[in-house]
């Protein structure tokens, strides 16, 4: 469903991490959503998508994208760089592990 839509919109007011932002980025997809919880971190400074205030923010952003595909494929295409090396189920698991580790020998 990711791949068949043009952007992600996320009206959600409180996000702990944002994994639908994740999803829809290794998509190669530009995402909107508010600027609350791990939602800044997941969109790392307007390069993946927009994070924003209010919704006709929301709605200001939606319809640059819209505007100007050559920008809406260059935040998806950022954004899936930056989920295929960042969120690997791999690299995932190394971290698990070390973190258990640490409390293990501690």
């Amino acid at each position: 469903l990711y791949r068949s839509g043009y952007t992600l919109i996320l009206p959600s007011d409180y996000e702990a991490f944002g994994i639908t932002l994740a999803e829809a980025m290794a998509c190669r997809k530009p995402v909107i959503a508010f600027n609350v919880g791990g939602v800044p971190e997941a969109v790392i400074h307007h390069l993946m998508g927009y994070t924003v205030a209010d919704l006709n923010e929301m709605k200001e952003k939606l319809v640059r994208l819209l505007n100007d595909e050559e920008l809406a494929t260059i935040m998806g295409c950022a954004g899936h760089a930056h989920v295929s090396k960042h969120f690997v189920w791999r690299q995932s698991a190394k971290l698990q592990y070390q973190c258990y580790q640490s409390v293990v020998k501690s």
